[in-house]
């Protein structure tokens, strides 16, 4: 398919997707009529081929919270995508083995204060140091 034909089908699904309840409402958040809403979101083969202005483009893009390169489908994008996706699960399946770490890393750090406070004691009252510190 087309970046084009890609693009229009991809502004359907996204306008429904996020709620939007006509072309005249998502029209007015971009700035342009329902009717150039409707005609840059129809896919049938008739109008598949027609011009789309690359800032309404930008702008519905946009609107909808994403790329030019997302909305037509571009092979980068979804590359990238796909990568980044990758990473973020890598990340999200070692979460509890951060926390766990962080959680004895601050416990390790609350036993040094605790033996700092310890070893100052032994310090300053055993005088004769009777209880020598190792």
């Amino acid at each position: 398919m087309s970046a084009k034909s890609e693009f229009k089908k991809n502004l359907k699904k996204l306008m429904k997707h996020q709620g939007f309840k006509s072309n005249e409402e998502f029209g007015e958040l971009v700035g342009m009529s329902a009717s150039k809403i409707q005609r840059l979101s129809d896919t049938s083969k008739k109008n598949c081929n027609g011009a789309l202005d690359l800032d309404d483009a930008d702008a519905i893009a946009t609107a909808l919270g994403t790329t030019l390169g997302y909305m037509t489908n571009n092979p980068y994008t979804s590359y990238m995508l796909d990568n980044t996706k990758k990473m973020y699960d890598y990340f999200e399946l070692r979460k509890s083995v951060r926390e766990g770490l962080r959680n004895a890393l601050k416990a390790s750090l609350q036993e040094d204060e605790i033996q700092d406070y310890l070893g100052e004691i032994l310090s300053n009252v055993d005088a004769l140091n009777t209880r020598k510190k190792k």
